[in-house]
């Protein structure tokens, strides 16, 4: 009876430990994804933002030139 017991407890700590290490898998990889996301629109934005004022930047020079 023991024994029935020990490997039931055994079984059922792997299973726990199985469960908790996918938990803690999806978390991660949901964590990753999200600052993923968050950086690259962090980028994107500060990009496009160089960019126009840039281009304002130099079309107004140009412009200025011109005149």
């Amino acid at each position: 009876m023991r024994c029935l017991l020990c490997v039931e407890v055994n079984c059922l700590l792997h299973e726990l430990l199985y469960s908790s290490s996918v938990y803690f898998i999806l978390l991660y990889s949901t964590l990753l994804y999200s600052t993923l996301v968050q950086s690259t629109s962090f980028y994107s934005t500060l990009l496009y933002s160089t960019l126009v004022q840039s281009t304002s930047f130099y079309s107004t020079l140009l412009y200025s030139t011109l005149l």
